[in-house]
């Protein structure tokens, strides 16, 4: 445990996944922020005057000319006392907005925080999607790399993803995603039918995360200011790192961030439950899991994860929502969400909860 007072989430909630130009591409960044941010207020049990900011990450918030974080708390109702932020760490950016949430918490700027993040790269640009694609095609190492470098076989990585793919099928087919999917009326205008969006789309599976559309938040708050309002807390917040390498340390920049979050909560992986991870590559969670030594049936539990998909702004949030979730349906534990936050740097964040 860390020496300090852990910060607790009290809500956490997503939309469903879904790829651009598709479910969700009616809806801004904005649009599909204030969602969450209404319902992970509302799930919370607090009062959205009672939160003391609004931090979402977005990677290309340039495309609406806005303060996505401002903007969607706006949309949702918030009081207009209420500031925004607007993070951008990449892939990490929705976990950093957390990270953001808790320095806030621990140092006395704020009780509570909602933190999160948005995307929505139906609205992005043809020509920045394309150029977000090569540039993540140049820097994804081939099967045979990943063998020749790690000694994890092409038949290895080929078996991972196919066995992550039947289980993002049977989680979606049995709603374990229920409990953090929040359904979303797309529209179709003032005048047209109505479509509820309320399950991830498996046309994501295999596709890099810059073709996504989705958004994620958590309330955070201090332990204090959660026993205050007589709800539990879903989880503990013990500790987050994050790290920069050069580029032949990016393909494990998961598990050296991961090592590091334990570190600092003074853990190791053989306390760990669930891990969270995204991938930038087939199998990049199960070289990480290699390299901590760690059971790959404890990453990915339900594949939400190369296998559904990643939106860049919201891919943080979203595996920590996942992990919370996950690891309360399993009665409790520790968990690390993790990511290749590109540009060669990762982030991690690791969490308790209560059985």
């Amino acid at each position: 445990m860390p020496d300090y007072e852990p910060a607790v989430i009290l809500s956490a909630c997503r939309l469903p996944i879904a790829i651009a130009g598709g479910a969700l591409s009616a809806l801004s960044a904005v649009d599909l922020g204030a969602v969450v941010v209404r319902e992970a207020t509302r799930r919370s049990g607090l009062g959205a005057s009672d939160l003391g900011d609004v931090i979402l990450g977005c990677v290309w918030p340039e495309t609406l000319g806005l303060n996505v974080g401002r903007s969607a708390a706006c949309r949702a109702e918030v009081p207009p006392d209420v500031p925004g932020e607007t993070v951008n760490r990449l892939r990490g950016s929705g976990l950093q907005s957390v990270v953001h949430a808790v320095e806030a918490t621990r140092v006395g700027y704020t009780e509570v925080v909602l933190a999160g993040g948005a995307e929505s790269m139906s609205h992005v640009s043809e020509a920045t999607r394309l150029d977000a694609l090569k540039l993540w095609r140049d820097n994804t190492p081939s099967p045979s790399d990943i063998e020749a470098r790690f000694g994890v076989s092409c038949h290895d990585q080929a078996e991972w993803l196919t066995a992550q793919r039947a289980l993002a099928e049977t989680a979606l087919s049995d709603g374990r995603f229920a409990a953090e999917l929040v359904p979303i009326d797309r529209g179709e205008g003032p005048s047209g039918p109505r479509h509820v969006v309320a399950v991830d789309d498996l046309a994501c599976a295999d596709t890099p995360a810059v073709e996504q559309d989705n958004a994620a938040a958590l309330i955070v708050a201090t332990a204090e200011r959660a026993a205050r309002s007589g709800r539990p807390p879903l989880a503990r917040i013990l500790s987050f790192a994050s790290t920069g390498t050069d580029a032949a340390g990016a393909a494990t920049i998961q598990a050296t961030v991961t090592t590091k979050a334990l570190g600092r909560a003074k853990l190791d992986a053989a306390h760990i439950d669930l891990l969270e991870m995204n991938e930038t590559f087939a199998g990049q969670a199960l070289v990480a899991a290699r390299t901590l030594a760690i059971d790959p049936s404890r990453v990915n539990r339900h594949s939400a994860a190369f296998s559904l998909g990643l939106c860049p702004g919201a891919a943080g949030a979203r595996l920590l929502v996942t992990l919370v979730h996950a690891l309360r349906a399993r009665g409790g534990g520790h968990g690390v969400a993790a990511l290749d936050a590109g540009q060669q740097m990762g982030l991690a964040m690791v969490i308790a909860v209560d059985g």
